[in-house]
């Protein structure tokens, strides 16, 4: 009876915590693209792609930051948040680290910024949106997320995203307002994480202590696997702009971000669902819970699938209006990427890497961007939109594949566990 309460507690605050992440994740993505079909059409499809553009880029920065840390990070919270003094230590050793971190960042932009004359044209816009990385150094998402107490930091992002869309309803107007549209997305990214750093120091007694080398190393050492799979991920999945940027218009870039816009938005609806279940499962390992959500997640995600294929006219035209008639096929060649994107997020970092299966879902990733690129080669001579999204997709099917061979080796395994269990109390 007590085992019954156990589990009904965990899974209600489960459900809570679900709930606390897809609103902070609706907030962040649901009301951005709240405010697309505004910017598209103050913009243009040239200053819009520009900004997707300088966005894709910071992306590869936020994950140097993060070097895995929004993963290992929620873990040693989760197991050390009863003792006061080891938790100060780890959230000295991840802050510092995230700093140095950031030093790094800023100077790869540098080197690209000086070695790409095509981005150093705009160098403004680089710079305004380096805001984001800044934003992701100081965000103690993680900390909330060990805690599994995200209520008051959902509040905080809350607010500043509702802020950041009234600041673009209400001053964005014409397409030489692109470098205010991301001085307004970053000043409301970098204020609420301050914020919300402030308090988790202040409501923890934390003190800062300068952490030694063997802190930072111990908060970092499962992080390399994590941040190559990261960063070979995000190759091919916010590489399509950087590429179209680089050797197509800004023009065509725009048509390509807008639709990839709604697309993204769609994807990263999981994201609430993959925070909320990764430090249940480390704790509980219950595989069956498990494998009932990833096989709800393929039937939602194959349904979702059909209808924005057959409702793509009727997004695009509404949402972005005639301007952007190009993004309608493009829009419907990359719906097919959420029957797939979706379950491959759930078997990654709450199923192969919740049990410990790091090294295979590093090597799914890196075989996956391993493939995208070496396709790309051969299409540069001729590179169009469409050749680079079906590359994309077939990336993603064998990054699902493999991650596929890794669950069933680890239900498998389970499975056998727990025969051989039973058969020893007999």
């Amino acid at each position: 009876m007590v085992i019954k309460k156990e589990l009904s507690h965990d899974k209600r605050k489960l459900l809570g915590n679900t709930l606390a992440y897809s609103i902070i994740h609706y907030a962040n993505y649901l009301l951005p693209l709240a405010i697309i079909p505004l910017l598209v059409r103050a913009l243009g499809p040239e200053k819009f792609g520009l900004l997707g553009l300088a966005q894709a880029l910071m992306t590869y920065l936020e994950i140097i930051v993060d070097f895995g840390l929004s993963i290992t990070a929620p873990k040693e919270v989760a197991l050390y948040r009863d003792d006061r003094n080891k938790l100060n230590t780890i959230f000295n050793s991840i802050l510092v680290s995230k700093v140095l971190l950031a030093v790094i960042a800023f100077l790869v932009l540098s080197i690209v910024l000086c070695a790409v004359a095509k981005f150093r044209i705009n160098l403004s816009i680089f710079l305004i949106m380096f805001g984001i990385v800044i934003a992701r150094c100081l965000s103690p998402a993680w900390f909330y997320q060990g805690l599994e107490k995200v209520q008051l930091y959902l509040c905080i992002t809350m607010f500043f995203r509702i802020l950041y869309a009234v600041s673009i309803f209400i001053i964005i107007k014409y397409p030489e307002d692109y470098l205010i549209a991301a001085g307004l997305q970053v000043s409301c990214l970098i204020i609420g994480e301050m914020i919300a750093l402030c308090i988790a120091i202040r409501s923890h007694s934390f003190r800062f202590v300068i952490p030694s080398w063997q802190d930072i190393k111990y908060v970092n050492q499962n992080g390399w696997h994590l941040f190559m799979s990261r960063i070979t991920l995000a190759l091919y999945t916010n590489g399509n702009t950087v590429i179209l940027g680089f050797y197509t218009s800004e023009l065509i870039t725009g048509y390509y971000v807008a639709a990839e816009k709604i697309i993204r938005a769609i994807e990263n609806m999981i994201q609430p669902v993959v925070n909320a279940l990764y430090p249940y499962i480390v704790r509980t390992k219950n595989i069956k819970f498990m494998v009932k959500v990833i096989v709800m997640s393929v039937l939602i995600s194959s349904f979702g699938t059909i209808g924005l294929i057959y409702s793509s006219d009727l997004i695009i035209m509404k949402l972005f209006g005639s301007t952007y008639f190009e993004s309608i096929d493009i829009f419907k060649i990359m719906s097919l990427e959420l029957a797939i994107v979706i379950p491959s997020s759930l078997l990654g970092v709450t199923y192969l890497v919740a049990f410990g299966k790091t090294r295979m879902f590093s090597f799914s990733n890196i075989f996956g961007v391993s493939f995208y690129f070496i396709s790309l080669l051969f299409i540069i001579p001729h590179i169009s939109i469409t050749k680079v999204i079906i590359i994309s997709i077939l990336s993603h099917l064998i990054v699902l594949l493999i991650r596929s061979f890794g669950a069933i080796q680890i239900y498998s395994e389970t499975k056998r566990c727990s025969v051989n269990r039973e058969k020893g109390v007999k």
